[in-house]
């Protein structure tokens, strides 16, 4: 990318924060305050959660790989002004429609593709190669684009399993107050759990920062374990600084 790609990029971000900025002071208005009952949906939320924020963003990850990235990798750069004509793949959705989706998945980069050129380039997006691009040492993207397109399809099916208003799916609370130890030995098991958790806003915050935390702490394992930017494996000062900046805020 070029230093005018990144401005632009930051300026659009910036036009998105002040956006929602504007959203979060709108709905501290009284006309615009949600109830407190908004907040106590927890299976509209969980659906949402799981479909929108995971399902629909690691869908829209998968399409920026296998849109841009991919294509950038085997030296054909995709911009504004031509991604609506350059296929991703050369049989472009038919595969798809036929049902034959192993298409997608033959013929991926040889071990001599020069990456950014289309030297031992393939035309596979969808992969599962395992290991590392021997130039690069990371993530092959084809094996990247076909994990995030799997967890998409997992996760939005998943955003359609708790009840809300449709009377289909699973209750939260049913499933809590059904782990009952055999015999009482462990007392009344997860009765009451989730009113527990629902009812107390200082409940939800600790139990989302232990993830948060968490996660972010794997995260910085991950990084340099199993790189997923092209020759970040090479840059120690860059895997030294994401590593101690996950980690600082695991640890916060």
């Amino acid at each position: 990318r070029t230093n005018g790609d990144l401005y632009i990029a930051s300026v659009f971000l910036a036009l998105v924060s002040a956006v929602f900025l504007f959203a979060s002071w709108l709905h501290l208005q009284p006309n615009f305050q949600p109830s407190l009952s908004w907040f106590k949906d927890a299976e509209s939320r969980l659906n949402h959660h799981l479909s929108g924020l995971f399902g629909v963003s690691s869908l829209a990850w998968t399409g920026h790989l296998v849109h841009v990235a991919i294509p950038e990798s085997r030296g054909e750069h995709v911009r504004w002004d031509n991604f609506m004509s350059v296929l991703p793949h050369p049989q472009g959705l038919t595969p798809f429609w036929a049902g034959n989706w192993a298409v997608y998945a033959q013929n991926p980069d040889t071990a001599n593709h020069i990456f950014g050129t289309s030297e031992g380039s393939g035309e596979a997006i969808l992969t599962f190669l395992g290991g590392f691009h021997p130039q690069t040492q990371s993530l092959w993207l084809t094996d990247m684009a076909h994990h995030h397109l799997a967890i998409a399809v997992i996760f939005i099916v998943a955003g359609h399993m708790y009840r809300t208003g449709f009377g289909i799916g699973h209750r939260m609370e049913a499933i809590l107050e059904a782990h009952i130890p055999p015999g009482g030995a462990l007392g009344n098991g997860h009765k009451g759990l989730f009113d527990t958790v629902n009812n107390s806003l200082h409940f939800q915050l600790g139990l989302a920062l232990a993830s948060v935390g968490t996660v972010c702490s794997l995260v910085a394992q991950h990084i340099y374990a199993l790189p997923p930017y092209a020759f970040l494996a090479n840059d120690f000062t860059t895997q030294a600084a994401l590593y101690t900046h996950h980690q600082y805020i695991a640890g916060f």
